[in-house]
C-alpha cells in the first residue's frame, strides 16, 4: 500500500506540470518527469524533516544533513555567515547544547520536580518554524538543487520567574542543495528575518532582538545585505528566487557573497 501510495503521489506531480512546485532547466519528455518529481518530493521531505529535528532541539540532526564533500557549506542570517563544517558545528550545535544544558539547570531551579537530567534539555522552550510556499529548481544535471520557503514561526521561553513568554517569527529560507551518493544534503542554508514580534505586542523595529546565539563577531563573513522590516521597507523579491538552470556555475549561490 505505502509503494502504491508513493507511485501515485509520485504520478500526480509528474502530471501537475514542473512549473508547480520544481522544474528542471532542460524541456524533458513525459517520462523523465517522474525523477524530478522524486527529487522535489525528497527536497521537501528533507526540509520537513530539518524543522522537526529543530523543534525538538536536535541541532546535531539538522548538521548531519549537510554536504560531507563540500568545504564551504555555509549557514547565514540577515547579518553574516557561519562557513565550514568547524564553524557551523561550534556555533550551531556546540554552543546551542552548551545553552540548552545551562538553561535546564536555571529550570531545575525553578522547578525542582525537574531533573537536571540530559533527556530534560529543552524543557522550558518551545520553537516551531513552518515551511509554506515552496519554489524548487532542480538543475538540468541533476546534481544541484535551489529552494526558497516563507517561514511563520513561533518561540517559546520560560523567563527568570518562571513566566511564559512568546514571539511570531517571519523569515524567509534560501537554500542550495547538492546530491551526494544519491542523496539530497543541504550545501548553502540562509534564513532571513524579516521581523520578530513579543505575541500580544505591536511590531516594534527598534525593540532589540534575540538574534542568533553565537552570532555577532563569531561570523566568518559579515554582511548587511537584508534588513529587518519597517514602515520604510520597499518590498522586493528578496532573496532571488531560484531560475532554471542547467549546472551550478550557471546560477547564483545562496551561500555568501564573494569578494
Amino acid at each position: 500500500m505505502r509503494a502504491i501510495l508513493c507511485n501515485m503521489i509520485l504520478a500526480s506531480l509528474a502530471a501537475a506540470g514542473s512549473s508547480a512546485c520544481g522544474s528542471r532547466a532542460t524541456q524533458e519528455p513525459p517520462q523523465a518527469s517522474a525523477p524530478l518529481a522524486r527529487d522535489v518530493l525528497e527536497i521537501q521531505n528533507l526540509m520537513g524533516r530539518r524543522a522537526f529535528y529543530h523543534a525538538a532541539g536536535r541541532n546535531e540532526l539538522e548538521f548531519a544533513m549537510f554536504a560531507r564533500r563540500k568545504s564551504d557549506i555555509s549557514w547565514g542570517h540577515n547579518q553574516g555567515y557561519w562557513v565550514g563544517a568547524d564553524s557551523i558545528r561550534k556555533y550551531y550545535v556546540e554552543q546551542h547544547a552548551e545553552a540548552g544544558r545551562a538553561n535546564l539547570a536555571r529550570m531545575t531551579r525553578l522547578y525542582p520536580e525537574l531533573k537536571n537530567d540530559p533527556a530534560n534539555v529543552g524543557a522550558g522552550d518551545f520553537v516551531m518554524h513552518t515551511l509554506t510556499t515552496p519554489v524548487i529548481e532542480v538543475a538540468g544535471d541533476g546534481q544541484t538543487a535551489k529552494g526558497v520557503w516563507y517561514t511563520p514561526g513561533a518561540v517559546g521561553v520560560t523567563d527568570a520567574q518562571g513566566r511564559l513568554t512568546g514571539a511570531w517569527l517571519w523569515e524567509r529560507y534560501a537554500v542550495d542543495f547538492i546530491r551526494e551518493d544519491g542523496q539530497w544534503r543541504i550545501w548553502h542554508f540562509l534564513v532571513l528575518t524579516d521581523f520578530d514580534v513579543g505575541m500580544g505586542r505591536d511590531i516594534d523595529p527598534a525593540a532589540a532582538h534575540p538574534g542568533v546565539p553565537g552570532a555577532g563577531e563569531s561570523w566568518d563573513v559579515n554582511t548587511k545585505s537584508y534588513p529587518r522590516w519597517s514602515a520604510t521597507t520597499v518590498p522586493a523579491l528578496m532573496p532571488p528566487l531560484p531560475e532554471p538552470y542547467r549546472t551550478f556555475s550557471e546560477t547564483f549561490s545562496y551561500g555568501p557573497p564573494r569578494s
